[in-house]
């Protein structure tokens, strides 16, 4: 039963990490395309 818990545990992790990753990855890539900032508020632009 713990190794069933643990697997499924394991792949939520694994696609909410790739999720996460995916959507960062591609609002850098879209900005540095059209030379914008990541945010509207942010300090460094």
């Amino acid at each position: 039963m713990g190794f069933i818990v643990g697997a499924l545990g394991s792949m939520l992790a694994g696609y909410l990490g790739m999720y996460v990753t995916t959507r960062s990855a591609s609002r850098v890539a879209q900005a540095a395309a059209t030379g914008g900032s990541l945010s509207p508020a942010s300090p460094c632009s």
